[in-house]
């Protein structure tokens, strides 16, 4: 129509266009239909104008439906390319970019597919990593080292399923191939969940349809008996995924929402059959051969898929009970806890020990053949690949009706693994410490101490002994050898070159080191609270020194923050914004690189902050960024574009004056004038509040992200569980106020206002935290 040609005039306008092609867009919601141009540059896709029949009209979905009508994506930002099937042919291609973004392209053949695929390559040499199936040797490779990662406990039990699920192809753009994980658990009715009961979880070795004994003997009879002379045996007539169980689960958040209307007609399907209970649904898939569903990652990370935030009317069922939030075991206290405890189940070392058992079922040598008869894991024939060949048919009409068939059976993954998937190794002894929960009352004393020129500002501690100090009179210094009278101590860098600190900033939030490779010689500091409002960039490398001074704002840097990879730095002012800088792939390495722009400007200026702003947070893992204010509000940005999602508000009304990100996907806000603290799930539920008994100075997040420091005014250190608190470890306190901390794998920096640097062992770990987000997000 003539919207659609007007979006194609706008998007193909100031580039050369090399080719263009037939596609579709892959989304949730549907299949976009249109065109896709492909420029020295650039890759656009043009719709052509139909909206997916699966939401057409649905208000939800129209913003997302307005945004796929013209897509354009820099070549340059492309940083994975992988090949995937759509309805069992491989004519699909799946791109990602820098932000995590990502998607889904069908073409009319395989033809067409290598001709994008291979132009791509050719602009793109350096920054595409193809997962490609047909390169066996390369795929095994990489599949090979995945698992040994896994075996060595590199990766926990989620990151390597939602790892194994991408190189099978699952995507969370397609729902017919959305990403599965297991059930683990069997108990929804006990009081208290014991993680050190064997009984309370699910059998891994056995698929939801032979988890009862009677159940199982009904499944292998029906195989038994069944006979027909074009349909092979199979134990269950349905699947552990396909669209409509991801839209069961995913019910109650948009654009979902829409998408299960739209697939009953514009209304909510019978109450009965809807997502009401967790113990309910697993009954329900023990003990039925037409239910036999897994689950999928949201519920080991995203609380708000059992919540109604939305306020449907989801109708009442039979027994008389309104279906509104998903009802709970009654040993969750609520969504988020449920989601904690779900994800600790996942990772814990009954799990780990038999992960493998279900491995071999879904991506394994158990997937399909004797192996798999054996195992009652045996589906219907068309949910296998090889079984049917949609492109060998002639009749349209015969395609769209397998093409529906297969969109209601379920898709089987592509087996990855044709023998027996090896168990994980046994989980390393405990630290002499002890682990989590138990803390040892018995104050930690320091095992070194130093005491330095001038008061530290900021510390940045690297795996070894080595450290980088910056003190209050701008002098960047690396330590190295034990903490200790012996250290020795290198000025970094030229003093003068570095403006003066203005008077009233607090420097500590002022400036910020980063080492993209924990090494601090090659640590990079930003500073502000520069008296001429400029934001530095200066680095330990190569002799050190400023590479780049900033002169955006208008008025004093309060704060600045770098993202780990050195690729994002965010600063707030007292002019009331925040100003997020991208440096690219490169990060500030690249400031040193031949071309470099000399004033690079902000990607974005983050506006409508109700006073001062205080502190800031980024995160290139969540991909977000934090900016809070003295009015008590803390907003969270999306890098990708600078938009606001979320506003945090203290519930003391008071200023804000330390943020954290978790990568966990947790906001911790710290307040001075209440001696409080609160943390937030990054979708807004608030987890818990605490006060203190004295001022927090400075706050940093262990390695791992799940235990919290706190160093307070007082002189004293705390550690606690990020989620719940528990106390860790007790400090011996410090001889005068903590003014900042670091730390590393290999133990605790903390320094104070009388110019000691103390050295303390580390926090023992706080167990797997439960991310209050999806990080392997689904496509915007």
């Amino acid at each position: 129509g003539e919207a659609a040609a007007e979006a194609e005039a706008v998007a193909l306008e100031g580039d050369s266009q090399v080719f263009s092609l037939e596609a579709d867009l892959v989304r949730p919601h549907g299949l976009l239909p249109g065109r896709l141009y492909l420029s020295d540059s650039k890759l656009r896709f043009i719709s052509s104008g139909e909206a997916p029949s699966r939401v057409a009209g649905a208000p939800a979905c129209s913003e997302q439906v307005a945004r796929d009508a013209a897509l354009s994506w820099p070549l340059s930002s492309v940083a994975q390319m992988q090949r995937r099937r759509y309805l069992m042919v491989h004519t699909a291609l799946e791109l990602l970019d820098d932000d995590g973004d990502s998607i889904l392209l069908n073409f009319r053949t395989k033809r067409s597919r290598t001709q994008v695929r291979s132009w791509i390559k050719r602009k793109c040499s350096l920054t595409y990593r193809d997962r490609d199936r047909s390169a066996r040797t390369a795929f095994g490779k990489m599949l090979s080292e995945l698992q040994e990662a896994w075996q060595r406990r590199e990766l926990s039990n989620f990151d390597y399923l939602m790892k194994l699920n991408e190189m099978a192809g699952r995507s969370y753009n397609d729902l017919n191939q959305y990403p599965v994980l297991p059930w683990v658990l069997s108990d929804y009715a006990s009081p208290t969940l014991n993680l050190a009961d064997p009984a309370v979880f699910r059998d891994l070795s056995k698929p939801m349809g032979a988890q009862d004994p009677a159940q199982a003997d009904l499944v292998r009879q029906t195989y038994e008996l069944f006979d027909d002379p074009d349909i092979p045996r199979f134990h269950y007539g349905s699947h552990y995924s396909t669209m409509g169980f991801v839209l069961y689960y995913l019910l109650r958040l948009e654009p979902f929402t829409s998408h299960h209307k739209a697939l009953q007609s514009g209304r909510f399907d019978h109450a009965d059959r809807l997502f009401h209970s967790l113990g309910q649904t697993y009954h329900s898939c023990t003990h039925s051969s037409s239910d036999v569903k897994e689950l999928i990652p949201e519920l080991f990370c995203l609380p708000d898929v059992l919540l109604n935030r939305n306020g449907l009317s989801l109708g009442t069922r039979q027994d008389g009970q309104a279906v509104d939030d998903v009802r709970l075991p009654p040993w969750a206290s609520d969504a988020v806890d449920f989601v904690a405890k779900h994800r600790a189940a996942l990772e814990c070392d009954h799990v780990s020990e038999r992960l493998h058992q279900w491995v071999d079922l879904i991506f394994g040598a158990k997937q399909r053949g004797p192996a798999a008869a054996g195992a009652l894991n045996v589906f219907f024939y068309l949910t296998y690949e090889g079984t049917v060949d949609l492109s060998g048919l002639s009749s349209a009409e015969g395609r769209r009706a397998l093409q529906a068939q297969i969109e209601n059976f379920g898709q089987t993954p592509p087996q990855l693994f044709t023998s027996p998937h090896p168990r994980r190794r046994p989980a390393p002894p405990p630290p002499p410490l002890g682990a989590w929960p138990i803390c040892d009352p018995t104050p930690v004393r320091p095992v070194g101490a130093l005491r330095v020129p001038s008061v530290p500002a900021a510390l940045h501690s690297g795996g070894d002994d080595s450290f980088l100090l910056l003190d209050m009179e701008r002098q960047l210094t690396l330590y190295r050898g034990p903490v200790g009278e012996g250290a020795r101590a290198s000025a970094i860098g030229d003093v003068a070159a570095l403006p003066a600190f203005a008077p009233g900033v607090t420097i500590a939030r002022a400036v910020c080191l980063a080492a993209t490779d924990g090494q601090p010689s090659k640590a990079w500091l930003a500073s502000g609270g520069h008296w001429d409002g400029s934001l530095c960039l200066s680095t330990a490398h190569g002799g050190g020194g400023l590479r780049l001074r900033l002169a955006v704002h208008s008025e004093t840097v309060t704060c600045v923050a770098l993202s780990r990879c050195a690729r994002y730095v965010l600063s707030g002012s007292l002019d009331a914004t925040a100003l997020l800088w991208d440096f690219g792939r490169a990060g500030l390495a690249g400031l040193a690189a031949p071309g470099a722009e000399a004033s690079p400007r902000p990607s974005h200026v983050l506006r409508g902050h109700g006073g001062d702003v205080l502190c800031v947070a980024v995160s290139s893992v969540l991909r977000v960024c934090a900016v809070a204010s003295r009015d008590g509000h803390a907003c969270l940005y999306l890098l990708r574009d600078g938009r606001r999602v979320r506003t945090f508000t203290s519930p003391d009304a008071t200023p804000i004056d330390a943020v954290l990100l978790s990568d966990a996907g947790y906001v911790l806000l710290s307040s001075s004038a209440a001696t409080a603290l609160h943390l937030f799930a990054l979708n807004g539920q608030r987890v818990w509040s605490a006060r203190l008994d004295g001022g927090v100075s400075c706050l940093s997040l262990s390695p791992c992200h799940n235990a919290l420091l706190l160093g307070l005014d007082t002189g004293d250190v705390l550690a606690w569980a990020l989620f719940d608190r528990t106390p860790l470890i007790t400090y011996e306190a410090c001889p005068g106020p903590v003014v900042c901390l670091a730390v590393s794998e290999a133990h605790l920096l903390v320094a104070t206002s009388t110019r000691h640097v103390l050295k303390y062992p580390p926090p023992p770990q706080a167990g797997l935290l439960t991310p209050g987000l999806v990080v392997a997000r689904p496509p915007r």
